[in-house]
Formats: C-alpha cells, structure tokens, sequence
C-alpha cells in the first residue's frame, strides 16, 4: 500500500483520489493462529518488580491508544465506558487496577460517580474492552476467537499479569465485597493465566 501511495506522487496532474484496500497485501500475515502483533513488553525493567509492572502497565496502555481508536473510528462505537470514564482516562483507570494488586490504597480517579468496590470492577471492565477492541483492530488473516482473545489478554500482557494479581490480593481480603471482587476480575474458565501459544 506505501508503493501504491508514493505512486500517486508521479502523476503529473491533482487533485487525486483513490481508493486502496484496508485489507493486509497477501503474504503479510501468516495464516493460521491469531495473534496481536504488537509488542507490548517494556524493553527496560526497573529492579523493583512491582514498579515494573506498573510502568509496562502504562505503557501497554499507550501503545494500543491508536489501535483502540482505529476500533472505534472504524466500528463507530465502544463497550468502554462502564465506569463512567471514557478512554482518555485509561491510565488512571490502569493506576487503580495496579494499586489493587500491589495491595496498595486504591485511589479513585477525580470525577468518577461510582463507589468502591464497584468502580474498581467497571475499570477492569472498561480496561479489558479497551485491549480487546485495539488488538482486534490489528490486520489479521484470521479473525480472534473469543479464546484467542481471552488468552492473549489474560496470559500475553501485563494487564493480564495485574488482573491476575489483583485477583489473588482482593481475594484474601477480609472486606465481603473486595473477595467477591477478587472472584469476578477473572473468568473461572482461566483460573489458571494462559501460556502463549
């Protein structure tokens, strides 16, 4: 498609419109097993572990922003926004899900109307529709099941990583509703966190 747009310069004449396909060039994408092709790990690692996580958390986020926007400008809607806080807000939202699992006091994000433990189960929620959107977005040769998804998700990224932490530390809380909380962030079908396949 880049030969096809450069091209376009050599025409002697303008204005110019042309159509090109939003469909990846044959040979571009293996067939077969779906998988985001994004990088999405942080190539330096702090020594504290804990810190590490939380900045390849942001960091995650940051990079699928445009991939989610090409979903919602492609698609002309969204499932984020359970929490009442839109996309913009995605690395507050991040914030809160890492401070619940490093045990950490969870801070709500400024204007946020729904109560603890409640607004901490609609950011994972707005979180997860938010990679889930921006990876199925990627050009691919075989559309993502849902499992495909849910284990990209759960086993490939550090949001993953953080959900499966959080589940362990709400879990063990003495609070009704954080152990409740730790059950549902997520999905008994993975109790354990996925491999990469």
């Amino acid at each position: 498609m880049l030969d096809q747009a450069l091209g376009l310069l050599e025409r002697g004449e303008g204005p110019i419109l042309e159509d090109f396909p939003d469909d990846a060039p044959e040979g571009a994408v293996e067939e077969g097993v779906w998988a985001c092709p994004l990088p999405l790990a942080s190539a330096e690692v702090p020594a504290n572990m804990d810190e590490a996580l939380r900045q390849q958390l942001q960091a995650e986020v940051s990079r699928l922003r445009p991939w989610y926007e090409e979903a919602v400008r492609k698609h002309g809607r969204t499932a984020v926004g359970v929490s009442g806080l839109g996309a913009d807000r995605m690395p507050e939202l991040a914030g809160m899900l890492t401070e619940a699992a490093l045990d950490e006091e969870i801070e709500a994000p400024d204007g946020a109307t729904t109560e603890m433990p409640l607004l901490l189960r609609h950011a994972a929620d707005d979180l997860k529709a938010y990679y889930m959107e921006a990876a199925a977005a990627q050009p691919s040769a075989k559309s993502p099941s849902p499992d495909d998804m849910n284990r990209w998700l759960l086993g490939e990224t550090r949001l993953g990583e953080t959900l499966y932490r959080a589940r362990d530390v709400l879990g063990a809380k003495e609070d009704p509703g954080l152990k409740i909380l730790g059950r549902v962030l997520v999905p008994a079908s993975y109790r354990e966190r996925p491999t990469p396949k």
